[in-house]
């Protein structure tokens, strides 16, 4: 068993649910690829797919220069979003300002 980052050897998966479905995934000092499952309350597919979509321009902005890409797929009432960041570092810069 690995007792730091720095050992792990392959992808270390962290997955929970914070008013979503999610699943994070890093590998060991590369990318970070993050993926999100939302479902929009009734009537409010439209509102959410505007708000999503305001953070993926944020995300294509100069303004998080860490993020590698920031996808958004619709599904009726579900969006699946699929981003990946230059590392943990570019990952808190995108998380923090939200919290």
């Amino acid at each position: 068993m690995a007792s730091n980052p720095q050992d792990i050897k392959g992808p270390l998966v962290i997955a929970g649910r914070v008013g979503c479905d999610t699943l994070l995934l890093i590998m060991p000092r590369t990318d970070i690829f993050n993926f999100v499952k939302f479902e929009a309350q009734p009537g409010k597919a439209d509102e959410l797919a505007q708000w999503l979509a305001n953070l993926k321009a944020r995300a294509d902005s100069d303004k998080e220069p860490g993020t590698v890409q920031y996808n958004i797929v619709r599904f009726g009432e579900s969006f699946a979003i699929f981003e990946e960041y230059t590392g943990l570092e570019a990952l808190v810069a995108y998380v923090l300002p939200s919290i």
